[in-house]
């Protein structure tokens, strides 16, 4: 499912903010692990869990990181304003391609275009594009948005009325004016589609 919308894209620009109770880092200070109340900020993409495992390169960026929780979350604001939300027992985060994938009751959630559960669901923010799989979980669920439609402008009775109306003699009583037709509402209200593969 592509959703159509990317990411902020001043996101990958913006600094990366990571909090917790307690890290341990490796000799080789490649490899940081964090645990208690994680949390991974770069500009509105928002990570946490219980625990993360990041791997930094030489000048101490985060190149990746692995979040794990109960669940463990994840949110980002959109181009058009709206954000997708997720959440997995494992969340695995790739900062070059910008790619999250959930894995394990995967949820996630497109504010106004619909949601997603699957047992693992790779998701790439530059393009807005989901993959979803179920694995031995059980069917993929997705739960779309209906788009909502413009009712079609309608045309005055009156003149089309007119238009139809065959000429009167001049000796016959004058004929009455067309009524307008009533307003209908044509507003559409459909319930939620939902597909199950």
């Amino acid at each position: 499912m592509c959703s159509g919308v990317s990411a902020k894209q001043s996101d990958s620009t913006q600094q990366i903010l990571i909090n917790a109770a307690h890290s341990l880092t490796s000799q080789d200070k490649e490899i940081t692990t964090l645990t208690g109340n994680v949390r991974i900020d770069q500009g509105t993409m928002h990570l946490d869990g219980d625990k993360a495992v990041g791997n930094f390169d030489q000048d101490n960026a985060l190149e990746h990181a692995v979040l794990t929780g109960r669940p463990a979350h994840m949110r980002q604001q959109m181009d058009d304003g709206s954000w997708v939300h997720g959440q997995a027992n494992t969340i695995d985060y790739t900062v070059a391609d910008s790619t999250v994938v959930l894995t394990g009751d995967a949820v996630v959630i497109h504010e106004g275009q619909g949601e997603t559960h699957a047992a693992k669901i790779t998701y790439n923010s530059n393009s807005g594009q989901m993959e979803a799989n179920s694995g031995s979980g059980g069917p993929v669920h997705m739960v779309l948005q209906p788009t909502k439609k413009a009712a079609p402008a309608k045309k005055p009775a009156a003149a089309s009325s007119a238009a139809t109306a065959p000429a009167q003699p001049a000796t016959s009583a004058p004929a009455k004016p067309a009524s307008a037709a009533p307003a209908l509402d044509l507003s559409l209200h459909p319930a939620a589609a939902s597909s199950t593969h």
